[in-house]
């Protein structure tokens, strides 16, 4: 029966008792006319239709079955916290199609995923959205895409993934996978859209039952996602780019270093791996970092081993900085800048009188310091070169 259905529920596993009818015609002077014909009434169960899904839970319904195919009869369930149903089946040239719709809420993210990082993730999601979606099969290749307008469900993150309950911002996302080839690896490719704005691609790897790994990615925002050769790439071109809350966000979510290095519970998600960039490019009318405002700012960046290095082009700064993460995790760490230009506009003066009478406690926002600037400016004053230890 395998074999007849394409394969296609090898990987489903659920618990609990069912019921089972089946019709079975064996012609004995030629077997290969055998017929089957049968059907699995779901009684509530726990069904996990693919590995690496959540389980549809108090599943009901038919899966009937024959021997040129297979088909779901009004199967539904709870699946992450809303109603699911599914249909379809065997098409005529022998691939699957299912269709599926439901609706997915906050609450049933942070129960289904109880790993840190989920915890984490979810609790910048509140309310509930509904969604529709296809399953395929065909030549024992996977795709799946799912649809929704995310109407119903607040997202708290900085911008452009600040979004009320009320609002819409369409998302579509697609998973194509193909079967485990020599050496029992098996790849995947992730596409992500988000509104008009924001898109994402991912091709991944595994094998037999490890967790995926991300061979490469690229997130892009009003620009096209790139592609990378390896590792993750960010492109942003914004009006205004708060990097400040940014990385705030994606460390509180990927959480503590030790915590990233270690394989994810149950072969889950790896979120560090999806959110943390290798590389990043950014163009910005206006860049906020370190609580300071850089106007007309072109900046590429690189991320290795707890190091950044910057190319930066701006009204204010010119030039290339390394900022080298604190090893122990007090502290900034140390930045290391050789510029052709660095200028403190007049406009910044209540900044730089603010943070030189602050508290000693104040401290613990600036990096340690060691600055070459070629054409130092400070309140439309030439100040000629800078050199600066601190």
């Amino acid at each position: 029966v395998a074999g007849w259905s394409g394969h296609f529920l090898d990987d489903t596993r659920a618990t609990g008792n069912a019921k089972l009818a089946m019709k079975l015609l064996l012609p004995l002077s030629h077997l290969p006319d055998t017929r089957v014909q049968g059907s699995l009434q779901l009684l509530n169960n726990e069904v996990v239709l693919f590995n690496d899904m959540p389980p549809v839970q108090a599943a009901t319904g038919k899966v009937e079955f024959w021997e040129r195919g297979v088909n779901l009869n009004a199967v539904g369930g709870t699946f992450v916290g809303g109603p699911l149903a599914l249909a379809g089946g065997t098409q005529r040239d022998g691939a699957i199609q299912i269709r599926m719709g439901g609706a997915v809420s906050a609450d049933g993210v942070r129960k289904t995923f109880p790993s840190p990082a989920m915890q984490r993730l979810s609790g910048h999601l509140s309310g509930s959205a509904r969604y529709t979606g296809a399953v395929e099969v065909r030549d024992h290749k996977v795709q799946v895409t799912v649809d929704s307008t995310l109407a119903g469900m607040g997202l708290d993150f900085p911008a452009p993934l600040k979004k009320p309950e009320a609002d819409q911002l369409p998302l579509h996302f697609s998973i194509a996978g193909s079967p485990a080839g020599d050496g029992g690896i098996s790849r995947d490719d992730i596409r992500i859209a988000l509104g008009s704005a924001i898109s994402a691609r991912y091709e991944r790897q595994r094998q037999g039952r490890e967790p995926w790994r991300v061979l490469r990615g690229g997130i892009g925002v009003n620009t096209p996602a790139p592609e990378p050769d390896s590792g993750v790439m960010v492109n942003v071109n914004m009006k205004t780019l708060n990097v400040d809350q940014w990385v705030a966000l994606s460390s509180s979510i990927a959480g503590p270093k030790g915590e990233r290095a270690a394989p994810a519970a149950g072969g889950g998600l790896d979120l560090s791996s999806y959110i943390i960039p290798d590389v990043m490019a950014a163009r910005a009318n206006e860049l906020i970092i370190g609580d300071r405002k850089l106007a007309e700012v072109v900046v590429g960046a690189s991320h290795q081993d707890d190091t950044w290095q910057a190319s930066i082009d701006s009204r204010q700064v010119s030039g290339h900085v390394t900022w080298a993460e604190s090893p122990t995790g007090q502290g900034l760490g140390k930045v290391t800048a050789r510029l052709a230009s660095l200028i403190i506009p007049e406009s910044a003066a209540e900044d730089v009188k603010d943070l030189l009478q602050a508290d000693r406690g104040a401290a613990a926002t600036i990096p340690g310091l060691d600055i070459v600037a070629e054409r130092f400016e400070l309140f439309n004053k030439q100040l000629g070169r800078l050199e600066l230890l601190a």
